[in-house]
């Protein structure tokens, strides 16, 4: 019998000028923008992120578990994941724009490591371009969250556990 998933990610995800700073321009490449125009905003820690870790850990039935992609790199990000795969329910990913290309790319990984893993993205990035990144990725975000709807995070998070349905039923998965 399979354990029960209840390892809930929060993903700050590395700058994603960080990732292939000698690759970046080629045509397989995202790229939202050039590393030159980023600053050092995506480099701290993101406590919205982190306070959902630690409330969502403190709930009966949940494991929260903050990862920082300012000092972990992309490759550990995904092992730890990997590591409790069997046992994971989700994935959060906030995305910026300095890091929205990380985060699509950590999703793409999650994915391929078990499909059944939710992705969740929010943040000012996903909160300006919903439909636009839903449309180009749709295929790996499974709820998405337009400024702050905590309280629409936690039914999902109990809905996917209690019944698995992979999906939160909403319109355009945008909450």
């Amino acid at each position: 019998m399979s354990e029960p998933r209840v390892v809930v990610f929060f993903v700050n995800p590395p700058n994603s000028n960080d990732l292939d700073a000698d690759d970046v321009g080629k045509a397989s490449d995202i790229v939202v923008s050039k590393g030159i125009q980023h600053t050092d905003w995506a480099n701290f820690p993101h406590l919205g992120i982190l306070s959902l870790a630690s409330y969502v850990d403190a709930l009966p039935g949940f494991e929260g578990c903050y990862v920082d992609g300012v000092i972990n790199p992309l490759e550990r990000i995904l092992a730890v994941i990997r590591e409790r795969a069997c046992r994971t329910l989700a994935v959060c990913l906030s995305a910026i724009t300095a890091n929205y290309e990380a985060a699509i790319r950590i999703a793409r990984a999650v994915k391929s490591i078990d499909s059944n893993i939710s992705i969740v993205i929010g943040n000012d990035h996903f909160t300006a371009l919903s439909r636009e990144i839903l449309h180009r990725h749709g295929e790996l975000i499974d709820c998405g969250f337009v400024g702050c709807q905590f309280p629409k995070l936690l039914r999902f998070f109990g809905n996917r556990r209690d019944t698995g349905a992979p999906r939160f039923q909403v319109s355009g998965g945008v909450l």
